[in-house]
């Protein structure tokens, strides 16, 4: 009996304790409220210029009054940053990072919604690619898709002499740069033997030859075929007009996402130099770039577009990515009335071991995603004066029922 009235006053005093340290808590809060009042939150929405949502539904996408959003994109070189308001538009952008602030009532986020989603479209058509081309010695970037389709070059006329200080010193006496010597190269190694397939599906086939080239033969040559149905290119859907999408950098950096930057240094009727950068193509590879004499000529109907590396000590180009060497990038050209065919040879260095799983899982990946992106420019827009225009509804319902 005595244990059980000892107990009980101790169960009681622990409960009394309980109560007393729980009064003593709220008395606190209350007091740190008083001193500490609740501090209003910042909210930041974080978008990515490539992934824009189109949906406004989602409640993440409204604007509060005076919001910032910030804006990101992977594609370009950023420095400086700019503030709009919601009736300013971008004619052209050189920052990677830059606050976009919309003021509004709070009456009118669904519609600040809507405008940022607009002026995000706005700032993608509307910048200028030819910002980032520099340095072009000789070269009138508006007159470089001209050099596409040069008709009056011999077959036995030299496309740059035999001492140029361009040629690198593994090409010597294996390639001869007329537009007969550049076909008969690509042929030569387009009909090598020992290839493993590696792909072979949605008009896509990819081979690699470990063997390598003429060149060298300590890094493999990857071999490409495509055939692209010109119901599926619009408008474009002519050699001349894809060549201009893809090989004139106005029009190349505005749908391939993983160019990040296109420089041309000096070139003329016969042959250019660019630099290509490249941004990372997978998490196992950093940025990468080239620099390569290119060479497009045509014969017999067919468009060749032949590029391999300049020598080292060509320029010294003072920037992070690494470079490397292009044994050789060749693409021949050709169509019939359904179709657009491409034949690719791809050797290149890219200064790190490649392991063959990875081989397996990118190239077919990138190569397909490089010929849709293309495709899909293509069809969505026009050229008018040399300059690209995104089709109206009525221009897309049009061709769609062509």
């Amino acid at each position: 009996m005595t244990d059980n009235v000892f107990f009980k006053g101790f169960i009681d005093k622990i409960l009394s304790l309980k109560d007393e340290l729980f009064n003593r808590e709220n008395q606190m809060k209350k007091k740190k409220d008083l001193i500490l009042p609740k501090k209003r939150e910042k909210k930041k929405v974080k978008l990515l210029i490539p992934e824009i949502r189109e949906n406004n539904n989602n409640p993440r996408d409204s604007i509060t009054s005076n919001q910032t959003v910030q804006l990101t994109t992977k594609n370009l070189k950023i420095k400086p940053k700019i503030n709009l308001n919601s009736s300013q538009t971008i004619s052209s952008v050189k920052s990677e990072t830059y606050l976009l602030s919309i003021k509004s009532t709070s009456n009118e986020s669904e519609s600040n919604s809507n405008l940022l989603h607009k002026e995000i479209n706005e700032i993608k058509k509307s910048i200028s690619k030819e910002n980032i081309i520099k340095d072009n010695n000789n070269l009138d970037n508006k007159n470089q898709s001209d050099l596409n389709l040069r008709d009056n070059i011999e077959d036995d006329e030299l496309l740059i002499s035999d001492d140029s200080n361009l040629i690198c010193e593994y090409e010597k006496n294996k390639i001869t740069f007329t537009k007969n010597g550049l076909f008969e190269f690509f042929n030569k190694l387009f009909s090598l033997t020992d290839f493993n397939q590696l792909w072979d599906k949605d008009n896509l086939k990819i081979e690699i030859r470990n063997e390598g080239t003429p060149l060298t033969n300590e890094f493999c040559l990857v071999r490409t075929t495509y055939i692209q149905k010109k119901s599926e290119l619009g408008l474009n859907n002519s050699i001349k007009n894809q060549l201009k999408f893809t090989y004139n950098p106005k029009f190349r950096m505005i749908w391939d996402q993983v160019i990040k930057e296109i420089k041309i240094y000096e070139g003329n009727d016969k042959n250019f130099v660019v630099l290509t950068w490249a941004n990372s193509p997978c998490f196992l590879m950093s940025e990468r770039y080239a620099i390569e004499k290119r060479f497009i000529v045509n014969k017999n109907n067919e468009v060749l577009i032949f590029s391999t590396s300049v020598p080292d000590n060509y320029k010294n180009i003072d920037i992070d990515p690494i470079r490397i060497i292009s044994y050789c990038n060749l693409v021949k050209i050709f169509e019939d009335n359904d179709n657009i065919y491409y034949q690719c040879l791809n050797q290149n260095d890219y200064k790190m071991t490649i392991p063959q799983f990875l081989l397996n899982i990118t190239l077919p990946l990138t190569s397909k995603n490089w010929y849709i992106n293309l495709q899909n420019f293509s069809f969505k827009n026009k050229l008018e004066n040399d300059e690209v225009k995104e089709l109206n509804e009525e221009e897309m319902k049009n061709l769609s029922l062509t």
